[in-house]
């Protein structure tokens, strides 16, 4: 146990950031230190981490005389990207205490220092608090409800695409920038990319032609026993740095998976074949290796398994995911982390097997800071099923405890099921009904015929190239386009039908809905148009006025027409204007927004 701070300093710090600055939720830390402390004076814990919202410092007298204060300032190298407030006067009596907050806001990628400098007249002056801080296209907000770019300071809502083969499968760089473009131009911000691959690429299918060498040919093991040689395989991590780097450079950020698990149907695919027979040391080691490689980017999120599946591969499995997240978080505290799991049938939501790496208050070590809901399984075909486990993995993951907010990772990709394929209705009404029915931090889809990138295993329809450009990949931009036009970080999925209280339907003509928490918004999707009537409870809009703006969105065109404003005072019936999918939105008309998916 480190000794307590000395009680006979006149002056100390002592940060109140809470147990939701550990382990990769926030992007900033702040390293607290003395100079010219008396002898036997220490300070524990050395190292706090947050992120962009402001966190206090408190500065104590616990002496018997008062403290004359000096003038706060922040120095260094990137002093512009910090920030502070204070209610310290130029004296702190006997006893008192004062309190200055910090808030970052980067203006640069990379690490940002800078310094707090506190001058007094109480030995060992002036004070000083080293800042360091390192900004993401995605962290968690100060209350841990939503996503936000701490660049911007603005929120962030996951429009998310499958490209997991862009590491190991192109063989020219041109071909990962023109991945990049289209999906920038997209409005995709993320995109879930395979930092190795076992069996998911090169020319032969799953079971032939297996390589784990990238489409340069080189080889992230150096050619060794997996897990290993990560030091001397230069050229492929290189490439590896490339494409993450691009991705930064359009605004994208990686949802990095360390080592694919494959074990949805065997726990003998790799990579789990391998990651039983590695020692613990070896893991930890890989996971130090990335950590320590990429902890300064600031577009990851890492994410461990990928059809991990404890419930037929026991413990172990979980045991070497968890190596692997120690090891990153030895060396990374800045990034988010997040799994893939599966129960062999469909996949589950991580808190079903994952509950005990999760973080929370009472589990602050825990390495799961987003969860996931996987709505994908082998019963696929019948789409009512589909719509059945979006909804009851959306409430399983809801009502988590402990509870960490979470987004839809994968459902039935383009051109699956592979022997009844999904129409583009279908594909579109699986993301609606996700987001609406709680995943509010977004979704990403894919298309098994771009995210293999022409691999012989995989690869459906035409090239990637030209799957890039069917409707999927823009009914996926308009869905951005829509949630981020309003207030996505408050919805509230309205599983009790209060809202809309009938027409609602079921099964595969299922329309959700969901409501902001401030009353200023409801959202419906509605998939069978002008077949039903959906019947809204015009009250639960919050307005000054009393009025309520509706319209109708297009989720397959992206345009949006004017219904009319009405009083928020009992129901109202809403019909489609055809017989294609809609999405009914309506705001508090003082609240002046704009139509549906505008910026």
């Amino acid at each position: 146990m480190p000794a307590p701070i000395s009680r006979q300093k006149r002056l100390y710090m002592i940060s109140r950031a809470s147990f939701l600055v550990r382990y990769g939720l926030l992007a900033l830390s702040l390293t607290i230190g003395f100079i010219g402390v008396a002898s036997g004076a220490s300070l524990y814990p050395a190292r706090v981490n947050f992120g962009n919202s402001p966190q206090t410092v408190t500065v104590t007298n616990p002496g018997s005389s008062t403290l004359h204060l000096g003038q706060i300032e922040i120095v260094g190298a990137n002093a512009k990207d910090f920030s502070r407030t204070t209610t310290c006067n130029t004296t702190l009596a006997a006893g008192a205490d004062c309190t200055i907050s910090i808030s970052f806001a980067p203006t640069a990628s990379g690490v940002r220092t800078a310094a707090l400098l506190l001058p007094e007249d109480g030995g060992g002056s002036p004070q000083t608090v080293s800042l360091t801080g390192t900004g993401q296209f995605m962290a968690l907000s100060p209350d841990r409800t939503h996503l936000v770019n701490t660049f911007t300071n603005k929120p962030v809502f996951i429009t998310g695409d499958t490209a997991y083969a862009l590491v190991v499968q192109p063989s020219s760089n041109a071909d990962v920038e023109a991945y990049l473009a289209d999906r920038q131009a997209k409005g995709i911000n993320l995109i879930w990319v395979g930092l190795v691959d076992a069996t998911n690429h090169g020319p032969g299918s799953h079971n032939e032609g297996h390589t784990q060498n990238d489409g340069f040919g080189n080889n992230p093991w150096n050619g060794g026993a997996d897990f290993t040689g990560m030091d001397s395989a230069t050229a492929y991590w290189t490439h590896v740095d490339y494409v993450l780097q691009t991705a930064a450079a359009h605004g994208i950020t990686v949802l990095a998976g360390t080592a694919f698990t494959g074990a949805f149907g065997s726990c003998t695919f790799p990579y789990y074949a391998s990651m039983a027979t590695s020692s613990d040391v070896t893991m930890r080691t890989y996971g130090a290796f990335l950590g320590n490689r990429y902890k300064s980017y600031p577009n990851i999120i890492w994410l461990q398994g990928g059809d991990a599946n404890v419930s037929r591969c026991g413990s172990d499995l979980a045991k070497k995911e968890d190596d692997i997240a120690r090891g990153i978080l030895s060396v990374d505290t800045n990034h988010l982390m997040t799994v893939e799991a599966t129960s062999g049938v469909w996949g589950e939501p991580s808190i079903t097997n994952w509950s005990v790496y999760t973080f929370s208050a009472s589990n602050p070590s825990g390495w799961i800071t987003l969860g996931t809901i996987y709505p994908k399984g082998t019963p696929d075909k019948d789409f009512s099923l589909e719509i059945a486990q979006i909804i009851s993995q959306n409430v399983t993951e809801t009502e988590a405890s402990p509870f960490v907010p979470y987004f839809s990772i994968e459902d039935a990709y383009e051109y699956e099921p592979f022997t009844a394929p999904y129409n583009d209705l279908e594909l579109r009404q699986q993301g609606y009904a996700e987001i609406l029915s709680g995943s509010k931090l977004g979704r990403l889809f894919g298309s098994s015929g771009v995210w293999p990138f022409g691999a012989g295993c995989c690869q459906n329809g035409q090239t990637w190239q030209a799957n890039m450009e069917h409707p999927s990949s823009f009914d996926q931009q308009r869905l951005g386009q829509l949630f981020r036009s309003r207030e996505h970080w408050k919805l509230v999925a309205d599983r009790n039908h209060s809202v809309a209280t009938a027409g609602y339907g079921s099964d595969a003509n299922l329309s959700v809905t969901s409501r902001t928490s401030d009353g200023r918004t409801i959202i419906a999707y509605i998939p069978n148009g002008n077949a039903t009537t959906l019947t809204v409870d015009m009250s639960k809009i919050e307005s000054g006025i009393h009025q309520a703006t509706c319209w109708w969105f297009n989720p397959s065109t992206g345009t949006a027409q004017l219904i009319g404003s009405y009083a928020n005072t009992g129901t109202r019936n809403f019909t489609a204007p055809d017989s294609h999918d809609w999405v009914l939105v309506i705001d508090d008309t003082s609240a002046d927004l704009p139509a549906p998916g505008s910026s």
